[in-house]
């Protein structure tokens, strides 16, 4: 080794250190490169990737805000169209509600007529928890008159709603008692038409 190292001067000796050392730089340079290569590369895939993903995330999305925003309008205009159909129902009930029958002659005639005019908002059940059901059961003899019985509704209110179910409170004037009473039911949808299937007066 001492020989070898003998014959080698000094300024060869510097040689060779430096061109060890530059190609150790252009290997170490062409892995780096190679490297980023392959990091761009796998960049690259996945920028595309993200855009591809973004562009149809924006064609998902606008295909959904469409479909949502046609969603809620049906349900809104079906909404607001059951909302008025039943507010055409419980006008229709607080005028059968402000019944006259003084008109007619016999007692038992005018429990009839109230009869006919009020059970058609209601199945038999709910019906029976009816002021006016309790009316059409009064003998003659119980002397209560049945002529005139105002009621106005003030308030409505519609709540605990599904497809065919309404739940409904409504504030009421009986100007026969003078007084203000709640009326609770449930309304259900049947056949194109509602009826009240549950019904309770809570007096104020």
């Amino acid at each position: 080794m001492k020989s070898i190292m003998s014959k080698i001067s000094y300024p060869m000796l510097i040689a060779i250190m430096l061109t060890a050392t530059c190609i150790y730089f252009i290997i170490s340079a062409f892995i780096v490169s190679s490297n980023n290569k392959d990091t761009e590369k796998e960049l690259n895939q996945t920028v595309a990737l993200v855009e591809d993903s973004d562009r149809w995330k924006v064609s998902h999305t606008d295909e959904d805000k469409e479909y949502y925003e046609l969603k809620e309008k049906i349900t809104q205009n079906t909404s607001e169209k059951k909302t008025e159909r039943l507010d055409s129902f419980i006008d229709s009930y607080e005028e059968a509600m402000n019944f006259d029958v003084e008109d007619i002659e016999n007692y038992k005639s005018k429990q009839e007529q109230i009869y006919r005019t009020m059970s058609v908002f209601f199945t038999e059940s709910a019906f029976k928890n009816t002021d006016e059901y309790q009316i059409t059961q009064f003998s003659e003899s119980d002397k209560i008159d049945i002529d005139i019985y105002p009621r106005e509704v003030f308030r409505r209110y519609y709540t605990n709603r599904d497809d065919n179910k309404t739940g409904i409170f409504l504030t009421v004037k009986n100007k026969t008692r003078g007084a203000w009473e709640y009326q609770e039911m449930t309304v259900e949808e049947k056949d194109g038409s509602f009826i009240i299937t549950d019904f309770k007066v809570i007096d104020a």
